[in-house]
């Protein structure tokens, strides 16, 4: 049984409408690697801080100011994973004062599709979950006098 190959080919559109194919690994190979790329980019933090970086905020202070709820030291250990991952630089200029920058590197950017597409996601569910909490309106009702008619 296991020596049986699993070749998943599909075809998707791409950001410009042309269809690619993709093909995909075996279902355990699959597993590995969603669970890296989750790993990667999981946590509270991860993406609110390449999203902040993409939107030009590139000092520690203004990163710190754009993500409501991370503090100074959670956002330092992510920064210091991030840069081990090459997901982000870290540039330091000696200039009086010390002025230290992050940016996102192309590696990072190449994953700004899936970003873009879980703000879309949120923005959608964000909609469907206030419209589904929204009270069921009654449209018209039959009195008893209407019934007997």
């Amino acid at each position: 049984m296991k020596d049986i190959l699993y070749l998943v080919i599909y075809k998707k559109p791409n950001v410009m409408g042309n269809s690619q194919v993709v093909i995909l690994p075996p279902p355990m190979q699959q597993m590995e690697a969603l669970q890296e790329a989750i790993y990667l980019l999981g946590g509270k933090w991860r993406i609110p801080i390449i999203n902040a970086i993409c939107n030009g905020s590139h000092r520690f202070t203004t990163i710190l100011n754009n993500i409501p709820g991370i503090t100074r030291r959670s956002l330092a250990k992510e920064l210091k994973e991030m840069e081990q991952n090459f997901i982000i630089t870290r540039t330091v200029r000696c200039d009086t004062p010390l002025l230290v920058e992050y940016h996102t590197t192309e590696y990072s950017e190449s994953f700004s599709p899936i970003i873009i597409a879980l703000i879309s996601f949120g923005i959608e569910h964000k909609k469907k979950m206030l419209y589904a909490s929204m009270p069921i309106k009654k449209v018209g009702t039959i009195n008893a006098a209407h019934q007997s008619a």
